[in-house]
């Protein structure tokens, strides 16, 4: 007799030339199993796995070592402690036909925290409580302006293009930018919502004319649009900054930083923060009561900076720009108005960036792979897909795949042996 496993609750018995399948579901403290031979569908209702209509029921679908297979059922179904690096993570589990070593199917689950506890969201779409994931402590909720939603339906990605729309239009309330700027603003929001999933969050670097141009406005309202703003902090440690960093995946705000206005010790680590945060594998050690503790540092970063001091052509080559212009008159900004008017608004954006890795999960990981474009990339095509208007994150990618090329070129002119190599690149090519 062989068991073999071919799906999250399912299992297969070949016993001779019969093939069983039996599938099983828990309810409260209850457990669903459906044994079916081929030729009859039997449905017993269980509290534990020693019961004799259970038994029965195997004996006559024709499983000669029920013993076995009840073993195998009551292990698939024992809660084990899942253990939460982060506030949202996914596990990717392929089921493998033994004999065969064949890849049958494969089971993705994201596992996400709300403030009513931890949440699972399937491929199928299916969204369960959980309580076998080790929870933080409930007061990391209070670093952030809002949090993910418990509430998540398969159905929302097809509303991907008038959610964008949708965030499109708050973002032209308070602040004045060309179109294609409204279109970057818009699709680095929505994806901040994603990017736990990806292998990169890229920079959002926000340009201004002058004082009083409309740039923090613009930096609060992105912030307070994105996934899980992290409120400013008056007075913290770097331990404590990492830990809820490492956690929570928030959104940072950064407003123009000068150096004289600013200890050297906390600006080298605010853009140790804003150069490391956009690789998923960056991290930083720290040692705290003599013990050496590793943090992520991954995140997304929105920052003012008008004067080039804080960012570097490092993280200049993988971000993305926008150009604020100066409103006439002042436009305000209320953030508790702008919190309270897009509360819809943002559950659809945490579902949006729980579904969408899920259940597109292999087109999701092969696009983001590309630094700097990959999410947006998928957006792109995600939203032509499943909605037929694309026309946000097409020209967002249009405006960043510029702005990455003209960062290349620059960083070529500056270098006078990348120059050189890119010269003699040139004249091969012309040869040719």
């Amino acid at each position: 007799m062989r068991i073999n496993k071919v799906g999250r609750n399912r299992i297969e018995v070949v016993d001779g030339d019969r093939r069983v399948e039996i599938e099983i579901h828990s309810i409260g403290r209850k457990f669903i199993v459906s044994v079916n031979d081929g030729e009859n569908i039997s449905n017993v209702v269980v509290r534990d796995f020693a019961n004799t209509k259970l038994i029965k029921t195997l004996s006559n679908a024709g499983i000669s070592e029920t013993s076995r297979v009840l073993s195998y059922l009551q292990s698939m179904t024992t809660t084990k402690m899942i253990e939460a690096e982060k506030c949202i993570f996914m596990k990717v589990e392929n089921i493998i036909r033994v004999e065969t070593g064949e890849v049958v199917d494969r089971v993705i689950e994201t596992y996400y925290y709300t403030t009513d506890g931890w949440r699972v969201f399937t491929q199928d779409g299916e969204v369960r409580e959980v309580y076998n994931v080790a929870e933080p402590a409930r007061s990391v909720l209070k670093a952030v302006m809002h949090y993910n939603t418990p509430d998540v339906s398969k159905d929302v990605v097809y509303e991907i293009s008038r959610v964008a729309k949708e965030v499109r239009e708050v973002v032209e309330q308070y602040v004045v930018l060309s179109e294609r700027y409204y279109d970057v603003v818009t699709a680095w929001t929505v994806a901040t919502y994603l990017r736990w999933a990806a292998p990169y969050a890229e920079l959002l670097i926000i340009r201004k004319p002058g004082f009083g141009a409309g740039g923090s406005t613009l930096l609060k309202t992105v912030s307070t649009l994105s996934a899980r703003p992290l409120l400013p902090s008056v007075s913290t440690s770097s331990a404590a900054f990492y830990r809820v960093v490492d956690f929570l995946m928030p959104t940072i705000a950064l407003d123009e930083i000068r150096e004289d206005e600013i200890q050297r010790e906390k600006l080298a680590e605010l853009k140790l923060m804003a150069e490391s945060a956009f690789d998923k594998w960056h991290r930083v050690y720290r040692v705290i009561e003599g013990e050496v503790e590793v943090f992520s540092t991954f995140s997304n970063v929105v920052v003012v900076d008008s004067t080039d001091r804080f960012t570097t052509y490092s993280a200049e080559r993988r971000a993305w720009t926008a150009v604020v212009r100066e409103a006439q008159p002042q436009r305000l900004l209320d953030v508790e108005e702008l919190l309270a008017e897009t509360a819809s608004l943002r559950e659809k954006l945490y579902a949006l960036g729980i579904a969408l890795p899920t259940l597109y999960y292999d087109q999701w990981r092969k696009l983001t792979r590309e630094q700097g474009l990959g999410v947006l990339r998928f957006l792109a095509r995600a939203a032509q897909a499943l909605s037929g208007d694309a026309a946000i994150f097409e020209s967002a990618l249009e405006t960043v795949e510029r702005q990455l090329q003209y960062a290349r070129e620059t960083a070529i002119l500056s270098d006078p042996k990348r120059m050189l190599v890119e010269k003699i690149r040139q004249i091969i090519e012309h040869a040719r």
